[in-house]
């Protein structure tokens, strides 16, 4: 981050296309914060079991703060 190097880092971040719920991935972080993500290659079912958890949180959080 210091000097503007692009660092690879876990970044706990609201994904797009994840129900509004912040997720842990990788991205590329420089003095901008969390610039590009680097979403993982992900078979189908992968995919498809990251989308359900981010909906247990997703209703989780909501079931605390309606």
């Amino acid at each position: 981050v210091l000097r503007d190097h692009r660092q690879v880092l876990t970044v706990a971040r609201v994904q797009d296309g994840m129900n509004g719920v912040a997720l842990s991935l990788p991205a590329a972080v420089g003095a901008n914060g969390a610039e590009q993500v680097l979403t993982p290659e992900m078979t189908a079912d992968e995919r498809a079991g990251l989308e359900r958890s981010a909906g247990v949180l997703k209703a989780a959080f909501e079931s605390i703060h309606p």
